[in-house]
């Protein structure tokens, strides 16, 4: 199913620099026209052609490029409440409502945020990475499929409009928004970073400044996607520089899916060494690994 999302296909970089490549000078001005002539098709095609929905391929609704049966069917994780699957504020771990304890705004706190304090001030991860948000990030990520990014991340905006509204002791949004950075190499493979995507969307969408370019990463630890909660951990320490425009601000940390939390969190260490107020994450979708 997936393999049909193709209603964008990667754009051409016009940027060598990004990359770390030099072009020739005509073949450099050549990407900059069918990067504008493909940005220029897609605003037709949005235009006078009826939205498809990228799971199941029906009539859209809206702006999302998503219809409402696909968008119901996302496995929504709550958020201040009694259910089964809520969700820790401070760390985005999903537990049973008998192991979480409520603050006095009824926020929900798991045992190990509430013996120490958490680096994320408020952690947002409104779904499970089940069907069918596996599949479109994946597809994202793998397939270059960028529109995914940005449906997903105007849903995003969404529900972060609903945590401001519901977030008694929180309802402000952040000074500036970061994603969590690729390792150059990867980005170049790549030729775009998934997170900067819906670091771009969801920042427009909620205008708030996006700080493309303020965090960097300077290490690389490969894949992380086999090993436990200790490992990731040590592979990833000292993996970031950030720059001083996150001294004294509030900012938000985005990326596609939390498992353990190594990750976001080392980043959010270094925003706190360069001296930001606090830190925040917000993801799309959180794994069941907690180990």
């Amino acid at each position: 199913m997936y393999g049909k999302y193709n209603r964008t296909a990667p754009l051409p970089s016009s940027d060598c620099r990004s990359v770390g490549h030099s072009e020739p000078q005509g073949r450099g001005l050549r990407n900059i026209h069918s990067t504008f002539l493909v940005r220029a098709a897609r605003a037709l095609e949005r235009r006078w052609l009826p939205a498809t929905c990228l799971v199941c391929r029906s009539d859209a609704t809206g702006t999302l490029d998503l219809c409402d049966s696909c968008v119901a069917c996302f496995p929504r994780i709550e958020w201040a409440s009694g259910a089964d699957n809520t969700a820790c504020l401070g760390c985005g771990a999903v537990s049973a409502a008998r192991h979480l304890r409520c603050d006095g705004a009824g926020r929900p706190w798991c045992l190990a945020c509430r013996q120490r304090a958490p680096l994320f001030r408020r952690t947002v991860a409104p779904w499970r990475y089940a069907y069918p948000i596996d599949g479109m990030i994946g597809a994202l990520k793998q397939q270059r499929q960028r529109a995914i990014g940005r449906s997903l991340g105007l849903l995003l905006a969404e529900e972060l409009r609903r945590v401001a509204a519901t977030d008694a002791l929180q309802p402000l949004l952040p000074d500036l928004v970061m994603a969590v950075p690729d390792h150059p190499a990867r980005r170049a493979e790549r030729q775009f970073s998934p997170a900067e995507d819906i670091a771009s969307t969801v920042a427009g969408a909620l205008a708030v400044e996006h700080a493309s370019g303020a965090a960097i990463r300077v290490g690389d630890a490969g894949s992380l996607a086999r090993r436990s909660r200790a490992e990731r951990a040590l592979a990833i320490r000292g993996a970031f520089r950030v720059d001083d425009s996150v001294f004294r601000r509030h900012v938000a940390v985005v990326d596609d899916v939390l498992t353990t939390g190594a990750t976001s969190g080392e980043l959010a260490r270094e925003c706190l060494d360069a001296g930001a107020a606090s830190v925040e994450l917000w993801v799309l979708a959180r794994t069941a690994l907690d180990a």
